[in-house]
């Protein structure tokens, strides 16, 4: 199948699919992850739904005017299962290369991905779903960081492209309108908080307002809250009225805050809070955490509520998934 032909499929069917997903299949998506809700499952998929707008594939492949679709390259593909369609776009990179490949979706998620591919294409792809990866000549693999640090000493023997775990930021200045809190708030609460883009540390100045802040959280609906996510938040709130932050806790909020002086690895459901006194502050301790951070908004970075809706060239880790199939090619 002609890369033109593949785009045009992606460009109707496909975003026909992404747009009014079957029933059953957002269904049995939840059924397979009680953390997965239908409404970000639908969130998940709307985004992607933008990169198959008229003109957008292909725009996106005039950066690589070498891609052929005859390539005998098998590559593997370890998806990720902590958001819905995580490694969608992993995918779509294998499509439009023309590679082979075998992908192993999680266990989390392995109903989404396969079920668009199979209906758009009806079978027609240059790839298969595993249950494992066998002998393939490059792989492409997301995780967490014990994961690929094991993935790692396994595929010693070829090219490996790893994605561990990492998280985002927020940089608030006290100026914030209610309406950049609102998309704000989206960030940190969208997925549950569980995606590398969902924001789970906030750098406020000292002396910050909280209280436009906490309203917005008060007013997010419930229900797009899993259920293990609300037990989660009160299994934190349970062990913090019992420690040191028993007098910071803020009652009727969507998640647990947790004051700290620098940043913290991501918990679900707390949201770790740091004030910084000057612009230095922020600077050192992004570029001290700068392997662990996927994007930080706010102030003068990525504008807030955008974090959740990464374009197609909006690479993970920013690294060129594309330009990284293409060096196979050459080598």
């Amino acid at each position: 199948m002609k890369l033109q032909t593949r785009i045009e499929k992606l460009e109707t069917q496909g975003r026909e699919w992404l747009l009014d997903p079957p029933a059953a299949v957002i269904q049995l998506a939840c059924a397979q992850n009680p953390w997965f809700t239908e409404s970000d499952i639908r969130y998940a998929l709307q985004q992607t739904a933008l990169w198959f707008e008229p003109g957008k594939l292909q725009s996106f492949m005039a950066a690589y005017p070498t891609v052929a679709l005859d390539s005998d390259i098998q590559v593997g593909l370890i998806l990720a299962g902590n958001i819905p369609a995580a490694g969608f776009h992993d995918v779509l990179m294998l499509l439009l290369s023309g590679m082979q490949g075998q992908v192993k979706c999680s266990h989390q998620d392995a109903v989404l991905i396969p079920a668009f591919y199979e209906a758009v294409f009806l079978g027609d792809i240059p790839f298969t779903f595993v249950s494992q990866i066998t002998e393939v000549g490059a792989l492409i693999a997301s995780g967490s960081n014990l994961s690929t640090r094991h993935i790692s000493n396994a595929w010693q023997d070829i090219p490996v492209l790893l994605r561990g775990s990492r998280f985002s930021l927020a940089v608030l200045v006290g100026s914030e309108s209610l309406d950049s809190l609102t998309r704000l708030v989206k960030d940190i609460l969208q997925y549950n908080g569980l995606g590398c883009r969902s924001v789970s540390q906030l750098l406020v100045p000292e002396g910050y307002d909280f209280h436009a802040l906490f309203a917005v959280l008060r007013a997010y609906p419930e229900s797009s809250l899993s259920y293990p996510y609300r037990r989660k938040v009160a299994w934190e709130q349970a062990i913090d009225s019992m420690g040191a932050e028993a007098d910071r806790q803020i009652p009727d909020l969507p998640l647990v805050l947790r004051y700290s002086d620098t940043i913290r690895a991501a918990e679900a459901g707390v949201l770790h809070v740091i004030h910084y006194a000057a612009q230095a502050d922020i600077d050192a301790m992004i570029t001290q955490h700068k392997a662990e951070i996927q994007a930080v908004c706010g102030s003068s970075y990525l504008p807030l509520g955008s974090l959740q809706s990464p374009t197609l060239d909006d690479f993970a880790d920013s690294i060129d998934t594309m330009a990284w199939l293409q060096m196979l090619k050459r080598d």
